[in-house]
């Protein structure tokens, strides 16, 4: 048992080093200040979180802004490969999905439409 014990408090330990280096890493990179305006109400909500998180509400306004600008490069970069691939792909026209999906929950159901484009190669 003390074994074991000591295995997880070791194992917290580093869990703890390591998430301490990240914020210092963090904390190093500089940082600059910058002004927002926020309605009454979006301004409450932030407080509000913040006080549940026991955070500084900077904090989580500067968390939800890099996880939307993440979001952000994620979807344009899917973007890019969709527009990649529909270069050189068949796809389902507007016309059959709209079709397909119009007989959902009718006796005329059927199944998933087939590829029936080709890119313009003109």
């Amino acid at each position: 048992m003390r074994f074991w014990i000591t295995r997880v408090a070791f194992g917290i330990e580093r869990f703890c080093i390591a998430m301490y280096d990240k914020v210092a890493r963090r904390a190093t990179m500089g940082t600059t200040p910058y002004s927002l305006r926020l309605d009454d109400e979006l301004r409450q909500s932030l407080e509000r979180e913040a006080a549940i998180e026991d955070r500084p509400p900077a904090q989580l306004a500067v968390r939800a802004i890099r996880a939307m600008l993440e979001a952000k490069v994620a979807k344009r970069a899917a973007v890019e490969v969709a527009l990649e691939q529909a270069d050189n792909e068949m796809f389902i026209s507007a016309e059959a999905m709209n079709d397909w999906i119009d007989a959902w929950d009718t006796e005329d159901e059927g199944p998933a439409p087939r590829a029936d484009m080709t890119p313009d190669r003109s």
